[in-house]
């Protein structure tokens, strides 16, 4: 009885072992029975050299390939028969900047050729051009991007937020508050992100679809809101205080009382603490009890944020200081003087410096270490906001002139301003994949216009159809 009931399973390996021959034959180009559609290379993707250099890879379901036709037109031309490599990419180094390209690839094998792969269109792109405008009712007070740059949500003054495709400008989703929200972030994992108004409550979306999962309400209006980096907590606060949430569920974890309102919420990389910045004082408590570790009394914190290896943080605000504190003590590590209101604070990633906008319309670099001021740079107008990008490279400046300027993070250097806004710039935030700036900003009673560009100069795919797709990042 026992070696009959073994049988069955005997037999399904034996027939699982010939399927998964048969189907290791079914992908070998030089068995007559496959196909050429079953093995055709697929997923062109491009990636940038320098201006006059791309490479391109692809992907290839089959066992033996003995190499590849490159097939390139030229502005929209014909194509035709460009190289052959018996590698799965190709590196092309005669491309030129005022031109269009499109290419496909063949597979060959056993003197048969695959069919061509899906083409795939470049184009070279101009740091500063304008990628699309989308238009969202009133101010446009906060955006972010998801963490594959693919969406950018922007919140404001009409009590809306909006979901952004960022590679095509469409609108892709709109919801609601009951009243002026100031606030957005987006979680780590990209699929959610809260928000904080002034109908007193804080609220989690999804960011595919702008559905609402779960409402907080506090007695007070929110003005400020912010994941933990791993996405278990979000701190918020306003005029009651601070708030901190259990980002499933929503349910209070704790909260703190302060004299006046909180302006600024930002949980340490390590999520131990979380540091608040408002119209009295700047303080630091303990994510998981709210315990406070430290505080100091300082007029109208507008900004606070932490060093990226969490050693640090950074505040500034109606007193015209930048302070660097110790994270641990409590102490004040420097203070720099600027010569007007401290708007905006964001470390480079490379944790060495730490950049500042301010109403007098000047950007400032810090040394973390010294607090010497490495550079100065003047854009004319009020700074609102700043962010610097993920390579550390390059910073982004939002200002009262209907402008945003990019920097050169180390020498302070201006490499570009845009076209101007219809009004002020109150938002700016750079995609991780360091090509493409959101912005956005505008009248209180307007409908104001969100905007992307182009960050940098480079290679960028493009859709058959013309709209936009995925970009390359260069070496």
């Amino acid at each position: 009885m026992q070696t009959k009931s073994w049988l069955p399973i005997w037999l399904l390996c034996i027939v699982f072992i010939l399927f998964n021959c048969e189907s290791r034959e079914w992908r070998n180009p030089l068995d007559p029975r496959v196909p050429p559609a079953a093995w055709k290379p697929e997923d062109l993707t491009l990636r940038m050299v320098d201006s006059a250099a791309i490479e391109l890879s692809w992907d290839v379901n089959a066992t033996v390939i003995e190499g590849f036709i490159i097939e390139r037109a030229e502005n929209s031309g014909l194509f035709q028969e460009y190289g052959i490599t018996s590698e799965s990419y190709f590196r092309d180094i005669d491309v030129r900047t005022d031109y269009s390209y499109e290419y496909r690839v063949r597979g060959m094998a056993g003197g048969r050729e695959s069919e061509s792969s899906e083409e795939l269109a470049i184009a070279f792109v101009h740091a500063g051009d304008l990628i699309w405008q989308g238009a969202q009712a009133g101010y446009i007070y906060d955006i972010d991007v998801t963490p594959d740059s693919r969406m950018a949500i922007s919140v404001s003054y009409a009590n809306s937020i909006c979901g952004w495709d960022l590679i095509s400008g469409a609108k892709l989703w709109e919801s609601y508050h009951d009243a002026t929200v100031w606030s957005v972030d987006i979680n780590s994992k990209g699929d959610y992100c809260c928000t904080a108004s002034t109908d007193n409550s804080v609220r989690l979306w999804q960011v595919s679809n702008g559905q609402q999962k779960w409402r907080f309400n506090s007695d007070d209006m929110m003005q400020c809101t912010r994941f933990s980096p791993n996405g278990s907590l979000i701190a918020c606060g306003g005029w009651g205080g601070i708030f901190m949430l259990n980002a499933k569920t929503g349910k209070q974890k704790w909260h703190a009382e302060h004299s006046g309102y909180i302006s600024s919420v930002t949980i340490s990389p390590d999520n131990k603490y979380l540091v608040s910045g408002g119209s009295e004082d700047i303080q630091l408590y303990a994510t998981a009890d709210g315990t406070l570790k430290w505080g100091s009394s300082q007029s109208s914190v507008n900004m606070t944020c932490f060093s990226p290896d969490g050693a640090w943080v950074a505040s500034g605000g109606d007193d015209k200081r930048v302070r660097l504190w110790s994270v641990n003590s409590g102490s004040l590590n420097w203070e720099g003087a600027v010569a007007g209101e401290v708007s905006s604070l964001v470390f480079n990633p490379d944790n060495t410096l730490l950049y500042s906008g301010s109403w007098d319309g000047r950007v400032n670099a810090w040394d973390i270490t010294s607090g010497t001021s490495i550079w100065t740079t003047y854009l004319g107008g009020r700074v609102y906001d700043l962010d610097c990008s993920s390579d550390s490279s390059f910073v982004v400046a939002g200002c009262m002139d209907k402008t945003i300027s990019v920097i050169n993070a180390v020498t302070g250097e201006i490499l570009w301003t845009s076209d101007p806004h219809p009004d002020e710039v109150r938002t700016v935030k750079i995609a991780p994949d360091n090509l493409k700036i959101v912005s956005g900003g505008g009248l209180y009673e307007a409908v104001c216009p969100v905007r992307a560009w182009w960050a940098t100069n480079h290679w960028q795919a493009m859709a058959a159809s013309s709209e936009q797709q995925e970009g390359s990042e260069g070496d």
